[in-house]
């Protein structure tokens, strides 16, 4: 069969993309950087003989989307596996004085991502079974002073997933929520992160893989954070709010 990657530039589904490569999977990669893009479908082509189609989709431009999915289905696409990581943490100095960015973050980390799932989720339910992931965050379990606007965004994607979920349920669509805490890639570059808390890229993606396979409603990544974010959900609002980070 087949697996589509919304986002396959970025580097915590490195690992994943490998693994079903390895495993055969024909591999739809769709990104906004064609030269990065390029490169990772040749690897995947050069290491394991993939069958690999890119397609190129700039999420700024929400009509491209569904642009993009028409000329998708023309194409004939076969998969049962759909990984969505768009993502944007943007900046949250700038989202506090300029609407273009709060826009930008919402646009990127929610509306985008809303686009894309509901019409791959109504694709799966067609053939009566498939499995939709979805990557939000951590950071949507509970706002955080520190990048509130991209923590809404992440909730906001959170509710919706679990209402996709409920949707699809009897339909044979199996939706998974993908939380992943702090992950070493290009996005937190220069952050002052707690580094014990810090899983690498690799390890991400291989976890993300795993959950793809088991499709449980929820997943953290690594599952530490489950723990860690339902400790932070019990704390009074009197005490969190005096958390700057």
């Amino acid at each position: 069969m087949g697996v589509l990657v919304l986002g396959a530039t970025a580097g915590m589904v490195a690992s994943a993309l490998h693994r079903w490569a390895q495993a055969g999977e024909k591999l739809y990669l769709v990104g906004r950087q064609p030269d990065k893009l390029q490169s990772i479908a040749s690897d995947l082509r050069i290491r394991y003989g993939a069958s690999v189609e890119t397609y190129i989709v700039n999420v700024d431009e929400l009509a491209s989307i569904g642009r993009w999915w028409e000329n998708f289905l023309a194409n004939g696409p076969n998969f049962e596996k759909a990984l969505i990581a768009w993502g944007y943490l943007g900046d949250e100095d700038r989202a506090r004085k300029e609407d273009a960015e709060v826009e930008a973050i919402i646009r990127r980390n929610y509306t985008a991502v809303v686009l894309a799932a509901g019409r791959i989720a109504a694709y799966l339910a067609e053939r009566g079974k498939g499995v939709l992931g979805i990557i939000s965050s951590v950071a949507g379990v509970r706002g955080r002073a520190k990048n509130y606007h991209y923590g809404s965004a992440k909730a906001a994607l959170i509710a919706y997933a679990s209402g996709l979920r409920a949707y699809y349920w009897e339909k044979g669509v199996r939706v998974v929520t993908i939380l992943p805490g702090f992950v070493d890639t290009p996005m937190v570059a220069g952050l002052d992160l707690p580094r014990p808390l810090v899983t690498s890229a690799e390890r991400a993606g291989h976890l993300i893989y795993r959950a793809m396979q088991k499709a449980p409603a929820v997943v953290y990544v690594p599952a530490y954070w489950r723990w860690i974010m339902l400790i932070i959900r019990l704390l009074p609002e009197a005490i969190f709010r005096r958390l700057r980070n």
